[in-house]
């Protein structure tokens, strides 16, 4: 086994204590549960795309690093205005 893929099984147990956070608690801590949910889904993306060999697979990362921060915005203006 890879220290690559150690890094993605130690990932795990974090983003899943995120997952669970986005299910309950206040809006806001909520919103930053779903902004770390999608940090840590980075750096597991990044971790497994060299774990596997993959180095076309950082494309994804890269697209889902670039579009959690809008969406967070978003979706916390959608919040704001309508609920």
């Amino acid at each position: 086994m890879s220290a690559w893929l150690l890094t993605v099984i130690a990932l795990l147990p974090p983003f899943g204590l995120m997952v669970l956070m986005c299910s309950y608690g206040p809006v806001g801590r909520r919103i930053v549960a779903a902004q770390m949910v999608a940090s840590i889904g980075v750096l597991a993306l990044v971790a497994m795309s060299f774990a596997f060999g993959q180095a076309s697979s950082i494309d994804l990362a890269l697209a889902l690093g670039l579009l959690c921060l809008p969406a967070s915005l978003l979706y916390a203006l959608f919040l704001e205005r309508w609920l």
